[in-house]
């Protein structure tokens, strides 16, 4: 399985926490939510993960560098935003050979991903 993470936004909502830092690498206890995005893929099954980014893209780039990960990351840097339809139109015949997941790189959540798709596929088949 794969996955698209999203990780190229200004995230300007958040005025002076996303100054001079990118949305994803904003700490939750501790920890960017960028790695328990990717940690919650890794659980998933997913073994492939691209992670889009622009907005202090160096930043995310020192992140994954730095980060141990049981899934094979690459990046896709956006020179302008291309948006969330826009990426994945950029990518969508290297992800569509598999399952595959979309999200942002922003979200912090608990959920199971595994049982997420478990039901997706479940719907599918009845």
């Amino acid at each position: 399985m794969k996955a698209l993470l999203l990780a190229a936004g200004f995230g300007k909502r958040l005025g002076e926490l996303t100054k001079n830092k990118p949305k994803p690498l904003i700490e939750v206890g501790g920890k960017p939510i960028i790695e328990f995005c990717l940690e919650q893929l890794a659980n998933s099954g997913v073994k492939e993960v691209i992670v889009n980014k622009h907005y202090l893209s160096q930043q995310i780039d020192e992140f994954l560098l730095n980060y141990k990960s049981p899934v094979k990351i690459t990046t896709s840097f956006e020179s302008s935003l291309l948006g969330t339809a826009g990426t994945l139109k950029k990518h969508i015949d290297y992800l569509a050979m598999d399952d595959f997941f979309v999200m942002h790189a922003d979200n912090y959540f608990q959920s199971s991903l595994k049982e997420f798709a478990h039901f997706h596929n479940q719907r599918l088949v009845g």
